[in-house]
């Protein structure tokens, strides 16, 4: 038998990729990032791009420390106006390759 016990405050990050699409407005950059900062998400990554009937999609690589905010975070996004999807979406970062001596 091990004993084993837990850390009460977890260090290990989650990193997640989502995809945002709404009509394009002052201030749509602003308001999804602050969604992002109330759940203290580390942004690692953003680009956006508006097509042009004025939509636009953007996707944001972050950090957080609970894999449980997830869905708060999607849900909160959905409530901003002009969004009408927000969604994690399968692409993640993957580590470089490692040059192995021949």
């Amino acid at each position: 038998v091990v004993q084993v016990s837990w850390a009460e405050h977890p260090t290990a990050k989650f990193q997640v990729e989502i995809e945002i699409q709404a009509l394009d407005r002052e201030g749509l950059i602003n308001d999804v990032t602050q969604v992002l900062a109330d759940y203290r998400a580390n942004i690692l990554a953003a680009s956006m791009n508006t097509s042009s009937d004025r939509v636009a999609t953007s996707r944001y690589t972050f950090e957080v420390a609970d894999s449980r905010y997830l869905q708060a975070i999607l849900n909160d996004i959905h409530k901003i106006p002009g969004v009408f999807l927000a969604k994690r979406t399968t692409a993640t970062l993957r580590k470089q390759p490692v040059n192995q001596s021949q």
